[in-house]
This record gives C-alpha cells, structure tokens and sequence, in this order.
C-alpha cells in the first residue's frame, strides 16, 4: 500500500521542529515541544500553528508515525482555522462585539478617556479624539480588556458560592489569562486559572470549566472518579464540552483581535 503522506524533513536528537508533506502537497511546519510531566503526545493547532507535545522517552520514529496518522485530522483543523474571520475594532465603525454567546451592538462615544462599559444589551465604548481613528490604540485595548475581565469576574462572582458548596471546595484565588490549548487549570495550592475568552461563549461552557476545575480539588486527575465527580455537578459536560471544540479556536482568536 503507498503511503498517502511523506515526512519532508526531520531533524535528529531533540528536534525542535519538523516539516510535514500533506496529500495535496503542501507542507506544514511542526514544532516539537517535550514536556517532562506529559502522559501521552498531544497535538494542538492554534493562531501560531501545529505543535506536538512530547512525554519523556518518546523516540522520533514514534512521534512521526503518530503525526503521519494525524495528518487528516491536522489539515482539516487548519482548514477550520483558515476560516475563522478576521475581527478588528475600529472605532465609530464597528457595530457589534461579543459576549456569552452573543454579539451585542455597539454604541461609541467620544471622550477623554478610552473605557467600555455595558447597558443591558449595549456596549458603549468610549474613544478619546487621540485615539479616534486608531484600531490599534493600546490604551483602547486595555479598555475592552478590562471591560471582558469585569464581565467575566461578575459571572465566577454569581455562580462560585453555589458550585463551591456543592463540590466541598473553593479555590484560594482565580486569575484570568490566555491559554494556547487549555480552558483552565488547577494548581495544587488552589489557585485557579481561567482562559478570559470564555466569556465570549455562551454562559453555561464557562460554567462547565468552572465545575471542571473546582473537581479538580476533589480529584487531582482525570480519572473515571473525576469524572463522576463532575457529571455529578453538571450532567450536560459533554455538550459544553463540544462546544467548545467546535467553537473554542474562534473564541480564543476573537480575544485576541480585541485586546492584543
């Protein structure tokens, strides 16, 4: 049987990328990224492209045969990828921005101050003249990235006193920030981690992440117990976990045109 895929180009003893043949004939560049505390290889694709992520002793023979087998999987996620439009903020020209789900109207103000705020199921934001005809203006960025971080704290405020009682565990303290791949994390001193784009989706996926990682202190892993632990508090995981496969990358990359 011929081989569908062909490696191009492989470097040996620590590679720290390698370029991959597709069946149409272009390539694609992977990087290599060996992590001490990894169970298994994992392949990830985001706004800065394909990386494998490589446990201890895994040989370069191993990790090519497991992405050749992942190659259909890896275009077709580019491909989605390549399809997300492109969302820039331009003031006194941009109608509508996102949040839980929804995109809601815009209404732009001029003032002396770049700040964002939200009236029922408006968001006004406000530009000063400096800044009026600057889509990249920091100081606006910084604004709606303050205005997403207070969205986002209102709601963790509204529902961690009931999940927190429920599971038997509340975190010492919960930050935001982005995340290639991951929607949250737990550490072992309680601090919890929240990827900020979750409040673009809708309300009850970031609520299945809080449930997530507030389990996390009942179970360190992701056993079968962890998991019952977590259908026990939310018996619709699987949906919102499913839709954060299908519309996390779009999330994540809306983030990032906003206040990047």
């Amino acid at each position: 049987m011929l081989r569908r895929f062909r490696r191009v180009e492989a470097e040996k003893v620590q590679r720290t990328e390698a370029t991959f043949a597709l069946a149409d004939g272009s390539e694609i560049l992977i990087r290599m990224t060996p992590h001490p505390r990894a169970r298994r290889l994992r392949i990830s694709v985001g706004d800065e492209g394909v990386r494998v992520t490589i446990p201890p002793r895994v040989s370069d023979r191993t990790v090519d045969r497991f992405i050749e087998s992942h190659l259909d999987w890896i275009a077709a996620q580019l491909e989605r990828f390549a399809e997300t439009p492109a969302l820039t903020v331009q003031p006194f020209a941009s109608t509508q921005l996102p949040l839980r789900g929804e995109w809601l109207d815009v209404e732009w103000h001029a003032g002396k101050t770049d700040k964002v705020w939200r009236d029922f199921a408006v968001i006004h934001v406000q530009v000063r003249e400096a800044t009026r005809d600057d889509a990249a203006s920091a100081t606006l960025k910084r604004a709606l990235r303050d205005f997403y971080l207070n969205e986002a704290r209102a709601d963790i405020a509204r529902w961690l006193p009931a999940l927190a009682d429920a599971v038997g565990h509340a975190p010492v303290r919960i930050g935001f920030k982005r995340m290639r791949t991951q929607w949250g994390s737990m550490s072992s001193t309680g601090v919890m981690a929240l990827e900020l784009s979750l409040v673009l989706g809708r309300a009850s996926a970031f609520r299945y992440v809080l449930v997530h990682e507030l389990c996390h202190m009942v179970h360190h892993d992701h056993s079968p117990a962890y998991w019952r632990e977590v259908e026990r508090h939310f018996p619709d995981w699987k949906e919102e976990r499913d839709y954060l496969h299908t519309f996390g990358r779009g999330m994540k990359s809306s983030l990032k045109a906003i206040i990047s």
